[in-house]
């Protein structure tokens, strides 16, 4: 049983961090929690009026049977984006007409992206979305994590994601590195 004593320090220190929380969500921060890019705290900023190659952005990915499926077998963690899934860090790879090619690997332009390749299944042995070759459409970003290229679940899965569902740039604040 608590002491009166403990309980009032317990519910300060709840409130207190409630607090924290609050505080850090409005001040626009984020805790990623996910496997795209390390684990930690990253600070949200504006959008800005085109993004660019490298740009590291926070998004909500698009609604579709690639993203169930990614939900379904928790590559991905609900979350309060359309579609029941939780925002989501890439980096910008491709912009508006560039040309993906997928094929075992992904070449963006005719230039092959290092490191990265199209899996046929998960570490389970459970297919995994297969995309044509796709031109990015206008509006539109193809993303890719670069910290982890050869097995995270991104554009090379679901495909290019609308300008509209990408929140802003996202900077790492304190992470665990990776």
């Amino acid at each position: 049983m608590i002491s009166n004593t403990a309980g009032k320090y317990l519910s300060f220190a709840l409130l207190l961090f409630l607090f924290l929380l609050a505080t850090l969500y409005a001040n626009h921060y984020r805790f990623n929690v996910s496997n795209s890019y390390p684990p930690g705290l990253y600070q949200l900023l504006p959008p800005p009026e085109v993004y660019l190659k490298g740009d590291l952005v926070l998004f909500c990915p698009p609604e579709g049977p690639a993203m169930q499926l990614a939900l379904s077998r928790d590559y991905i963690k609900p979350g309060l984006c359309r579609g029941g899934f939780t925002p989501v860090i890439k980096k910008v790879m491709a912009t508006a007409g560039d040309r993906i090619t997928l094929t075992d690997s992904i070449r963006i332009n005719d230039a092959p992206m290092i490191g990265y390749r199209i899996l046929k299944t998960d570490r389970h042995q459970r297919p995994l979305p297969r995309l044509d070759s796709l031109t990015v459409p206008p509006d539109s970003v193809f993303l890719l994590s670069d910290h982890r290229p050869a097995d995270s679940f991104d554009s090379r899965y679901y495909g290019a994601v609308p300008v509209s569902q990408v929140k802003g740039l996202i900077r790492p604040v304190l992470t665990s590195g990776g």
